[in-house]
């Protein structure tokens, strides 16, 4: 799975926005093969999936898809991805 160009170019993405982001989150790559209980509880069938979770607890992200779980396609987008984090920062910091 590693010499999957596409699991090299997110883990690549993902670390380049690590320390741009540092104040606002934390980022955790978790192997699904490894975690299966990520699998059974988040319901995970792609590959590769984003999922922002505060205070121990998954926080669903509507960016117009009606697919607020999970975060797929901009994952391999560094300005896109490190841009959704913002706003999500803001919104679970200021509360319901």
């Amino acid at each position: 799975m590693d010499g999957d160009p596409n699991h090299v170019r997110t883990k690549d993405v993902l670390a380049s926005i690590t320390n741009p982001i540092q104040n606002l989150a934390v980022i955790y790559v978790v192997g699904r093969n490894k975690v299966m209980d990520f699998n059974t509880l988040y319901e995970l069938q792609n590959t590769y999936v984003a999922m922002f979770l505060f205070r121990n607890k998954h926080v669903p992200v509507d960016r117009g898809t009606h697919k607020v779980d999970k975060v797929m396609g901009d994952i391999n987008d560094k300005e896109k991805f490190a841009d959704m984090v913002q706003p999500f920062y803001e919104a679970v910091s200021r509360g319901p």
